[in-house]
């Protein structure tokens, strides 16, 4: 399977495919840099994206900018981890 592009994810956020039961997060470690935070998690997922399954197993990372009084995230990326393994 092709890795998901920009264009791609922002299509599939807007026709409601990506469905959500649950987010189990771990492990979360938030790191400050100025006004910039990474957030690194590993979190257990049940959800579908149409008739695909999606649960399973994934290592997170959010880049966070804080402006105008707010934080915003500028950067997103989550990858699938295989069973067993203790990332």
């Amino acid at each position: 399977m092709a890795p998901e592009t920009k264009a791609d994810a922002l299509a599939q956020r807007r026709s409601g495919t990506v469905r959500i039961s649950s987010i189990d997060p771990e492990n979360v470690k938030v790191r400050v840099y100025g006004d910039t935070a990474v957030v690194t998690s590993r979190v257990e997922i049940v959800g579908h994206d149409g008739d695909r399954d999606i649960s399973g197993r994934y290592h997170y990372t959010r880049v966070y900018n804080h402006r105008s009084g707010e934080w915003k995230i500028v950067s997103f990326e989550a990858s699938r981890l295989l069973p067993g393994s203790k990332h």
